[in-house]
């Protein structure tokens, strides 16, 4: 799930961009990681196309960013079967935030 997130801040960051990964316990126990890049962004009704399955925000066969369209599919699909879920924020120009999470349930705290 982190591979693809990362390689998906990758493709859509241009050179000298940045990306962060992050991660934090929240209050409730629950595990969040988080990649955030200065990307190119969609806007927020473009979300849920990229999210589906096959579905990119840009369909034309001369699209500049080359992909299937299950990235994100399966990094939501496979968080969910571990009880948790996969946010993204974006703005166009300014970049993405993907965060999976897991709840304190599938969290394994080492000594």
């Amino acid at each position: 799930m982190l591979l693809n997130l990362l390689s998906n801040a990758v493709k859509f960051t241009e050179r000298g961009g940045e990306i962060t990964v992050a991660s934090e316990m929240t209050e409730d126990g629950c595990l969040r990681i988080s990649v955030a890049d200065t990307g190119i962004g969609m806007v927020a009704r473009d979300i849920p196309k990229a999210m589906s399955t096959f579905g990119q925000v840009d369909g034309a066969l001369n699209r500049k960013y080359q992909g299937t369209g299950l990235g994100l599919p399966l990094v939501k699909s496979l968080a969910e079967l571990h009880g948790g879920g996969l946010e993204i924020d974006s703005l166009i120009g300014v970049g993405t935030a993907a965060t999976i999470w897991f709840p304190k349930e599938r969290v394994v705290i080492g000594d």
